[in-house]
C-alpha cells in the first residue's frame, strides 16, 4: 500500500485499471515523486509501436486511464507511454513501483 498526500492507494487498483483496458502482458512502472511533502503519481506504461504511432488513439487511451485510475484511486496520475521493451524484464519478484524523493 501507498500513501498519497493522505490517500491510500493499492498497486493492484491501479494495474487493475490498466489490466482492464490493455492486455495483461503490458508492461508498466509507477513512480511516486515526492518533492516538499507532496506526492505525484507518473506511471510508464509500455505500448506496441502501432499504438504510439496513432497520436489520437494515444490521447483517448490517456483520457480514458486517467479517468479510469482517478474514479479507482481517487489521486490523478499521469501517464507515460512508452514503447514496448523499454522496461528492464522481469526476473523473479516483479518490482512494480519505484519511490522518488527531491
Amino acid at each position: 500500500m501507498l500513501l498519497i498526500n493522505g490517500t491510500n492507494v493499492f498497486p493492484s487498483q491501479i494495474e487493475e485499471c490498466i489490466y482492464n483496458r490493455l492486455s495483461t502482458s503490458t508492461a508498466y512502472l509507477i513512480h511516486v515523486m515526492e518533492k516538499d511533502g507532496l506526492k505525484k503519481l507518473l506511471i510508464d506504461i509500455e505500448l506496441p509501436n502501432e499504438l504510439l504511432n496513432n497520436a489520437e488513439t494515444v490521447k483517448n487511451l490517456e483520457t480514458e486511464l486517467i479517468e479510469k485510475i482517478q474514479s479507482r484511486i481517487v489521486v490523478t496520475p499521469k501517464l507515460k507511454f512508452i514503447p514496448e521493451g523499454t522496461l528492464p524484464e522481469i526476473q523473479g519478484k516483479v518490482k512494480r513501483v519505484v519511490i522518488e524523493k527531491n
